[in-house]
C-alpha cells in the first residue's frame, strides 16, 4: 500500500513538472513570436558619400542581429548636405513619419536630432553613428551617461588630426602648405592641427567656412599651387563637398587626404582615421540594446572606436605622381592597387 501511494507521488510529480514545463515553453515560443512579429522604424539622416561605408556596415549588422527588412524592420532614409535648416525640417520630417528611433550619420544630423526632439519628442532615442567630442559640442553631459535621449560612437577625429597630417607628410613629403577649408571647430580638430603644422614645419592655409556657399567658393577661387596638399576636414560641410575635392586633386596634381577608407575608395590618395565599417556595427548593437533590450539612451555610454585605419589608393598615388614608400605602406591597414 505504501510503495503504491509513492508510486503515484511521484507519478504526480513527475506530470506537474512536465506540466511547467510545457507552459515555461509555451511562454517562451509566445515571447520569440512576440519578438519576431515586432516590427521598428528607424530613422536614418546619411550625408554621402563619405558617410556611406558606416551606414552599408549598420544594416549588415543589423542583419546579424535578426532584422529582416521588410519583416521586422523599416528604414525611413533621407539624405541631407551642409544645411542645417533643411536638416532639422527632414528630421522633423521623420518624426512625423512616426520612427521608433533615429540614427544620425555627420555633425549637422546629429545636432538637428538633438534639437527637433528636444522641440517635438523628448522621448524619441537617438543613437549616432559617428560624432568627435559631444561632450564638448555639448550634445550630451558626459561620455558615461548622456542624460538625455543620446548615445551614439565617438570618432575621435579631432585627437587623430595631427597624426593624419604627419602622415599624410610622410606619403607626399614634396608637400610645403597643407590646406584645409573647416566648418566645425569641434570635429575638424582645427586647434591639434595648428599645433601639429607648427611642429612639422609646413604652412597650414586654413579657411573657417561658414555653409556650403562658402565652402564651394572657396575651392573655385583659391590658388592652389606645386607643393599643396589638400586635407579633408572631418565635419558635414567637407564631407559633402568630398567629391569636388577628389576632383580638384586629379585635375591639379594636388594630393588629398581622406578621414576613412571610403574617401580612399572615392579617390583620396590616403586617409586616416577610425574604422568606419566597425563603427557602423557598433551602432547596430547600440540600436538593438534600445530596441528590443529595453534600454535607455542615457543606460548606455558612448564608445570609442573599436579601430584606427591607414588606407593607400595607389592608383591616385600613380596619377599625382607620388611613388608611395615600402616603408610607408608597411604602415598601411589597407591598400588599394
Amino acid at each position: 500500500m505504501k510503495k503504491t501511494f509513492l508510486f503515484f507521488i511521484a507519478i504526480a510529480a513527475l506530470l506537474g513538472i512536465g506540466v511547467w514545463l510545457w507552459r515555461a515553453a509555451g511562454l517562451a515560443l509566445w515571447q520569440e513570436a512576440g519578438n519576431r512579429q515586432k516590427s521598428y522604424v528607424v530613422g536614418v539622416v546619411r550625408n554621402p558619400p563619405t558617410l556611406d561605408i558606416i551606414w552599408e556596415s549598420f544594416r549588415v549588422k543589423m542583419r546579424e542581429l535578426g532584422y529582416e527588412e521588410g519583416k521586422n524592420v523599416t528604414y525611413k532614409v533621407i539624405e541631407v548636405g551642409g544645411d542645417a535648416a533643411e536638416t532639422k525640417k527632414k528630421v522633423a520630417f521623420l518624426i512625423d513619419e512616426g520612427v521608433d528611433i533615429i540614427y544620425p550619420l555627420g555633425g549637422l544630423a546629429v545636432h538637428a536630432a538633438k534639437a527637433v526632439t528636444e522641440e517635438r519628442r523628448l522621448d524619441l532615442p537617438v543613437v549616432f553613428g559617428i560624432y568627435a567630442d559631444p561632450v564638448r559640442a555639448k550634445l550630451v553631459a558626459s561620455l558615461k551617461s548622456s542624460g538625455n535621449n543620446i548615445t551614439g560612437i565617438v570618432s575621435a577625429n579631432e585627437v587623430v588630426s595631427s597624426k593624419r597630417l604627419e602622415l599624410f607628410l610622410e606619403i607626399a613629403p614634396g608637400i610645403t602648405r597643407i590646406v584645409f577649408p573647416w566648418n566645425d571647430p569641434v570635429t575638424s580638430g582645427i586647434d591639434n592641427l595648428r599645433a601639429a603644422a607648427q611642429a612639422l614645419g609646413v604652412i597650414l592655409a586654413e579657411k573657417h567656412v561658414e555653409n556650403v556657399d562658402e565652402m564651394d567658393a572657396f575651392l573655385a577661387d583659391f590658388a592652389f599651387r606645386s607643393g599643396d596638399g589638400l586635407l579633408r576636414a572631418t565635419d558635414a560641410i567637407a564631407a559633402s563637398r568630398f567629391n569636388q575635392m577628389v576632383q580638384i586633386s586629379l585635375e591639379k596634381k594636388i594630393p588629398l587626404a581622406g578621414t576613412n577608407a571610403s574617401d580612399v575608395e572615392n579617390g583620396a590618395v590616403m586617409s586616416y582615421g577610425a574604422d568606419y565599417k566597425k563603427m557602423g556595427a557598433q551602432g547596430a548593437v547600440l540600436v538593438d540594446k534600445i530596441l528590443r533590450g529595453g534600454k535607455a539612451p542615457s543606460d548606455l555610454p558612448m564608445e570609442l572606436p573599436a579601430e584606427f585605419e591607414l588606407v593607400v589608393n595607389l592608383t591616385t598615388a600613380r596619377a599625382l605622381g607620388i611613388a608611395v614608400s615600402p616603408e610607408f605602406l608597411a604602415k598601411a591597414t589597407t591598400i588599394l592597387p
